[in-house]
């Protein structure tokens, strides 16, 4: 498992920091691709509807993007060429039980 600063990757991706940056994030694509339809949405109720309304899809892509986020970062570490992966293994942000 791949620690950073003795806390494992998957932790520190699925902080509430990083949820809510990616949150952020994938609200304003969300908005992006609907800005057609939205250029009549002027009222808060409008508004208001709206953030509900995508509460439920952000929520599934954002924890769907972490997984794969933690998945690739793993698979990118280990893949790292030897003298890099060297350097990450001895910086004391970067700990893996087992990398040899």
């Amino acid at each position: 498992m791949l620690l950073i600063t003795e806390a494992p990757l998957k932790l520190r991706v699925r902080s509430e920091y990083a949820r809510c940056r990616l949150t952020e994030a994938a609200y304003d694509a969300a908005l992006d691709a609907l800005h057609p339809a939205l250029h009549e949405v002027t009222s808060a109720d409008e508004r208001s509807w709206l953030r509900e309304a995508l509460a439920g899809p952000l929520a599934l892509a954002v924890e769907a993007a972490l997984d794969v986020l933690v998945t690739e970062l793993g698979h990118m570490v280990d893949d790292a060429p030897p003298a890099l992966r060297r350097k990450i293994e001895q910086t004391p942000r970067w700990r893996t039980p087992g990398w040899e």
